[in-house]
């Protein structure tokens, strides 16, 4: 997401809009900073502040408004992803070797794909 100064102006007002607890944590450098967004306009009910994402939003672009309108999107993140980085499916000891076997390399403990 590419942030311009307009977009800018636009998250600072919403952040001073916002409650004071969740102004600690709205930070314009978090690397969510979208799916904050988005999270942030499903659980307030201010429609002031939701009109101000929206138009935020919008600015963004890459398809951000409508992520808005759906409800699987924040599901999906949920479950697939901690802080924008994509959770690796863990295999079992077990099939990990071609007989079945734990066969591999270990680093701190923890086998490695070869």
């Amino acid at each position: 997401m590419n942030i311009d100064r307009y977009m800018v102006n636009l998250f600072f007002e919403i952040k001073r809009n916002l409650p004071f607890a969740l102004q600690r944590d709205f930070k314009i450098s978090n690397a969510d900073l979208g799916d904050m967004m988005v999270k942030l306009y499903r659980s307030i009910d201010d429609e002031a502040i939701k009109r101000l994402i929206e138009v935020f939003l919008e600015r963004a672009g890459d398809g951000w408004t409508a992520k808005l309108k759906t409800s699987s999107y924040l599901k999906e993140q949920a479950s697939s992803s901690y802080r924008g980085v994509k959770k690796k499916v863990k295999r079992s000891v077990a099939a990990s070797g071609p007989d079945g076997g734990a066969k591999g390399r270990y680093y701190r403990g923890v086998l490695v794909e070869s």
